[in-house]
């Protein structure tokens, strides 16, 4: 462990995977104390770490100030370098905070990354980072053709790195990309096919990272997994297949503890407490500790987290006055100004629980939740965005579905 960590924090040679699996083993309070002492590509490693594990976005801001210092002072092999590596970390923000506020940064930065001069390693890594972007680019769309559009784009990156999936971390990242398409166009365009190489996909990153050396790549997967068997069985009817999803949910949240990775905290927690309810059992719990958890700067796996939440406490509410008032009061108190980005996401969310909860339309709530709908439009948060307005087209009185 020792060595792994000097070789993270730039005091010796090293592979990638190498300085992967040293960044995945540290310690939040570790990696905090030795980003600044790293050398500058080894230190935005180490800020996109914590970021990833935080939800926080000052990591980020860190990251990108340090590689384009780099990129400004740099040539040749070293130059490549630093592109590549503010292009992760525009990606890595687009993934976690929404791809709308960085768009133009992150296609400017993969256009910097082209030319003839990159090696088969860099290519590589390249074509991961496009079709990642395609991805965001699809679930944007939500069309068809954008779909299977970023499906090909990721299938070309996935051929370039699989040679590479030993030694390059960007191999893993671009599989569990196309893992996640793969589920959502297999579900929308009704393509088992696409289901099967969601699974497929995923069942190599769990065999190929140990859980010893990159446990996190690897529970990712195993989430990742459990989520979608868990939800296609319970559309089957399949309740040994429910069963075996909660299972594997369950196991990666034993790796996802609250002080090692917060931010996969409250992803695995909010999988587990949405599959839990939709097979009809308590999740409430689960659903708390992922809206409770985690930096609060605005991530949407929080934001989706904290909808969820508050979706479960409506139901209860609905059959229980008495707790109908007290959420109706926590959700009134906590309606201040916002004053960050967060804060107003938070917002958004709050009031289309509160249009829900409302027994009839309060003064102001129809420019609320259109406000809200904007706002979460803006942040690249589109399903709950349709859901603001939804509550603001139902008749007063009623909720929308």
């Amino acid at each position: 462990m020792i060595e792994a960590l000097k070789v993270l924090f730039g005091q010796a040679g090293a592979d990638a995977m190498t300085a992967a699996s040293a960044l995945e083993l540290a310690p939040l309070e570790l990696l905090s104390a030795q980003a600044a002492g790293a050398k500058p590509l080894a230190a935005t490693a180490v800020l996109r770490e914590q970021a990833r594990r935080t939800g926080r976005q000052a990591p980020l801001d860190r990251a990108e100030s340090l590689a384009e210092r780099e990129i400004a002072g740099a040539r040749g092999r070293r130059l490549r370098a630093a592109r590549l590596d503010l292009a992760r970390t525009l990606m890595l923000r687009a993934e976690l905070f929404g791809l709308s506020a960085v768009r133009e940064r992150l296609e400017a930065a993969i256009t910097a990354c082209g030319g003839n001069r990159l090696t088969p390693v860099e290519a590589a890594a390249l074509a991961g980072l496009v079709g990642r972007k395609a991805a965001l680019d699809a679930y944007a769309e939500e069309t068809a053709e954008g779909l299977l559009a970023a499906g090909a784009l990721l299938d070309a990156a996935c051929e370039k790195l699989r040679p590479l999936r030993a030694t390059e971390p960007d191999a893993a990242e671009a599989l569990l990309a196309r893992s996640g398409l793969a589920f959502i166009a297999g579900v929308k365009l009704g393509q088992p096919e696409l289901l099967d190489q969601a699974g497929e996909d995923l069942r190599l990153i769990v065999e190929e990272n140990d859980e010893d050396l990159r446990p996190l790549t690897r529970a990712r997967a195993l989430a990742l997994c459990g989520a979608g068997l868990s939800f296609l069985s319970e559309w089957a009817g399949d309740d040994a297949g429910v069963e075996r999803g909660l299972a594997l949910m369950e196991a990666a949240a034993e790796v996802f503890t609250e002080d090692h990775s917060p931010l996969d905290a409250v992803a695995v927690n909010l999988s587990l407490g949405l599959a839990l309810e939709r097979a009809g059992a308590d999740g409430l719990a689960h659903l708390s500790r992922a809206a409770l958890g985690a930096g609060g700067d605005g991530a949407h796996v929080e934001l989706r987290a904290r909808a969820a939440w508050l979706d479960a406490r409506l139901s209860r509410a609905a059959r229980d006055p008495a707790r109908a008032q007290r959420l109706k009061r926590e959700l009134v108190t906590g309606l201040g100004a916002p004053r960050s980005q967060a804060q107003r996401l938070r917002w958004a969310i709050d009031q289309i629980a509160l249009a829900r909860l409302s027994g009839e339309r309060r003064p102001g709530a129809d420019m609320a939740l259109l406000e809200a709908e904007d706002i979460l439009k803006e942040a690249d948060l589109f399903d709950l965005a349709r859901r603001a307005g939804a509550e603001l087209k139902a008749p007063q009185g009623s909720a929308a579905p």
